[in-house]
This record gives structure tokens, C-alpha cells and sequence, in this order.
């Protein structure tokens, strides 16, 4: 359920960043922001969510388990849905400063998302067999926190320096919707759900040879999103 939720406010991020990319004029500036803000949110994250304990205590022996695990999803999404809507913002906003603006990185969609995402495989791996076992849960938060208000400042002062980059002339009139493109849409819905459905039986599976574990969690992880980084490479657009 929490993956679910995860995924979603992903996606509406990812839907909010591309709707805003046309008004950017310094897209860098924008994603450093996001960065940052990031960042800030999740420092905050471990103690708004140990506040939700005596809440979710008082639920048992009141409710259902299934309403409680609903209720407690929705309390902690209601947490982390902020941040995670802008983790999915961050990628539009950046792909509209790596390949707009009349720059030549000789880059494309795919290879961006791909190097994006074996980045996400380093970090799965370091989180789950480094950062957890020798920092903790807080610990690793802390790390990874700072790790994006870094990187976050670093975009900022350099979409400061690079300046403004022209936005995207705005679509004139409405455009119909044709049957190529909604069939493109159907097709990657569709292939999002095999795919995370997937990740879930995987993650039982390992589960039965790891136990129900970081490390389980982790390896299915990294296996995934190196899958989709190796795609994204060999197919860039």
C-alpha cells in the first residue's frame, strides 16, 4: 500500500514538474530548489513521524487491522507526500535544463533517466548495506539529507551563473488527443503496473531466502532500477 501511495505522488509530481517547465527560465535554479527543499523536508521527517506513534497505538484494539494499516499509510503518506511529490518534479525540471536551452550535452530522455537511475542503484546499495548498518535510520536520513541541500546549492549558485535559458514556445489552441497517443498512454500505464507488481512478488520472493529485511528489500530494489538504468542506455530514445 505505501508503495502504491509512493509511486502515485511520484507520478503527480512528475506531471506537476512537466506542466511548470514551459514558465522556467532558469530550469537548474529551479530543480537546485527542489533540491534543497528536499532536503529540509526529510530532515524533518523522523520526528513528525515518531509523533504519529501514540496515535496509531490508540487505533489497535479500536479498529480493524486493515483500517489501521489504512489510516497509518494515509497519516504517514500525509507526511511524505510532500517530499516525494517533489522528488518526482525534480526529473521534468532537470531534463528541461539538460537537453532546452540550446545546449549540447549530446544527450537524449533516455540516457538522462538512465544515468539518473543507476545513481538511484549506488544509492539503493549504500543505503541498505552501508548507511543503515553503520549510521541508522536517523543517521542515514541525516546524510542523505545533506547530500541533496548540496546538491541543491550547488544548481542554485550555478543557474544563478549560467543564466536564463528561453522557455518553450507555448502550444497554440487545443490539440486534439489522437488514437496513436492514447494508445502510447495506455500501453505505459499498463507496462508501470506489470512492472511494479513485479518488484512486489520479487520482493516476497527474496523475502523467503533473506527474510523480511533491508537487505531483501534493498537487492530487489537495486535489481530493478538497474534493469530500468541498463534499458534506458541501450535504448536512449
Amino acid at each position: 500500500l505505501l508503495m502504491a501511495l509512493f509511486m502515485a505522488c511520484l507520478g503527480l509530481g512528475a506531471h506537476w514538474g512537466g506542466r511548470l517547465t514551459p514558465r522556467l527560465k532558469r530550469p537548474l535554479l529551479a530543480y537546485g530548489i527542489l533540491e534543497a527543499a528536499i532536503g529540509v523536508m526529510v530532515l524533518a521527517t523522523p520526528t513528525l513521524l515518531k509523533s504519529l506513534e501514540p496515535w496509531i497505538l490508540g487505533l489497535y484494539g479500536v479498529h480493524s487491522p486493515w483500517t489501521v494499516n489504512l489510516l497509518t499509510a494515509a497519516a504517514c503518506m500525509a507526511i511524505l507526500g510532500p517530499v516525494i511529490l517533489l522528488m518526482g518534479a525534480t526529473f521534468p525540471v532537470f531534463l528541461a535544463w539538460a537537453l532546452g536551452g540550446g545546449r549540447s550535452l549530446n544527450a537524449s530522455t533516455g540516457l538522462v533517466y538512465g544515468i539518473n537511475t543507476l545513481g538511484a542503484v549506488l544509492g539503493t546499495i549504500a543505503g541498505g548495506f552501508i548507511l543503515l548498518p553503520v549510521l541508522g535510520i536517523r543517521g542515514s536520513l541525516t546524510a542523505a539529507a545533506g547530500a541533496d541541500i548540496a546538491v541543491g546549492m550547488v544548481c542554485v549558485l550555478l543557474g544563478y551563473k549560467i543564466g536564463t535559458v528561453p522557455p518553450p514556445a507555448p502550444p497554440t489552441g487545443t490539440v486534439p488527443i489522437s488514437a496513436d497517443a492514447r494508445l502510447a498512454w495506455g500501453t505505459a500505464f499498463l507496462g508501470g503496473f506489470a512492472a511494479l507488481a513485479l518488484e512486489v512478488a520479487w520482493f516476497r520472493a527474496l523475502t523467503l531466502v533473506f527474510g523480511s529485511s533491508v537487505y531483501a528489500l534493498t537487492l530487489m530494489l537495486a535489481a530493478f532500477l538497474t534493469g530500468l538504468g541498463l534499458g534506458a542506455f541501450l535504448f536512449p530514445r
